[in-house]
């Protein structure tokens, strides 16, 4: 029983540890593809890391492996309660942290089109035509389109839609996939906590039994 509980626990720590890598690593590897030159096929999710908290991501990420390494003192000392106790508030923590992360992704998902205008406006001309030319679009709103190999003229940008439609659609399904994914890593702490709860519960028995047997003995 105790050796099956200790595997249970073990395998909601792995599954923390891989979200935090993964958090950490999506995070490190945006934060340095920023500041890549821009290309036809990057510069949306170039931009959209821009409306991402990436450092966000790094604090958290760096708390969740700290709260992974708890592990090893928790099962070095198997009727020591302390460090379990700690590693819970840790995992507490950092679920609440992905949570509010996860929420704020959420809420910029909701005003995708007011967002997207102004990230839009302040790009260079350039960087306005690897997005026509991403999306085969020309223009935003009120932004007059560039002229490139896509909007060629005024009566070719007159036949093609503009950029905020298919350009929203996109901003959508990726950040979308990104909170989806935070939330995905909120109950993979709950999941810990569970198994915290039922290795504090295990100790308290185990410790109880102790007690019994040095009166017995006594």
């Amino acid at each position: 029983m105790v050796y099956k509980l200790t595997i249970t626990y073990l395998v909601f720590v792995f599954f923390v540890a891989l979200s935090g890598g993964l958090l950490l690593s999506f995070s490190i590897i945006g934060k340095h593809v920023e500041q890549r030159a821009l290309t036809v096929g990057d510069v949306a999710i170039d931009l959209m890391l821009t409306l991402t908290p990436l450092t966000a991501g790094v604090v958290n990420g760096a708390f969740v492996m700290i709260a992974v390494g708890l592990t090893i003192p928790a099962l070095a000392l198997p009727l020591n309660k302390f460090w379990l106790k700690l590693q819970g508030w840790a995992v507490v923590f950092c679920g609440l942290f992905s949570l509010i992360v996860g929420l704020a992704i959420w809420f910029q998902s909701l005003r995708t089109q007011n967002n997207l205008f102004p990230l839009y406006s302040k790009q260079s001309l350039s960087t306005q035509s690897l997005i026509q030319q991403k999306f085969n679009c020309c223009g935003y709103q009120t932004i007059p389109f560039t002229i490139d190999s896509v909007c060629t003229d005024a009566a070719t940008a007159a036949s093609k839609p503009g950029c905020p439609a298919p350009f929203a659609s996109y901003a959508n399904q990726f950040l979308g996939d990104v909170f989806t994914v935070v939330f995905g890593i909120v109950g993979a702490d709950c999941a810990l906590l569970i198994g915290i709860a039922m290795m504090l519960k295990r100790r308290a028995e185990l410790e109880r039994y102790r007690h019994i047997d040095e009166k017995m003995s006594f």
